[in-house]
């Protein structure tokens, strides 16, 4: 398996009762998505949260959050959980809900 897939199970039961949310395998991993709206991703290398550039500060000042980095850039909006096995859950619940209110308020992605 190249994912955590307890970690799946549980952000698919924090995303259970909202419309939209469509799941992908990407790259060997998978990625949740709200009306094609990135929610968070979850491969091999950890987990990943989309949650905007209005909420990127107050992520990082989270803790269990990093800045997620292209290279040596930190990617604005983009953040990593730094121990993905061990995240709480209210931390997890706090972090998906961010992320999904995000994607949830972009325009719906239409599909190619």
């Amino acid at each position: 398996m190249a994912y955590d897939e307890s970690l799946a199970s549980r952000v698919r039961a924090l995303l259970s009762s909202r419309t939209g949310v469509e799941e992908k395998s990407l790259f060997g991993g998978l990625n949740f998505s709200i009306n094609g709206n990135m929610v968070c991703s979850i491969n091999s290398t950890g987990f990943t949260l989309s949650v905007g550039k209005d909420n990127y500060d107050r992520a990082l000042a989270m803790s269990g959050l990093k800045a997620k980095m292209l290279g040596t850039k930190p990617m604005n909006g983009m953040v990593v959980a730094e121990n993905a096995a061990s995240i709480s859950d209210s931390d997890l619940e706090a972090w998906v809900n961010m992320a999904a209110d995000v994607a949830a308020a972009k325009p719906k992605k239409k599909k190619k």
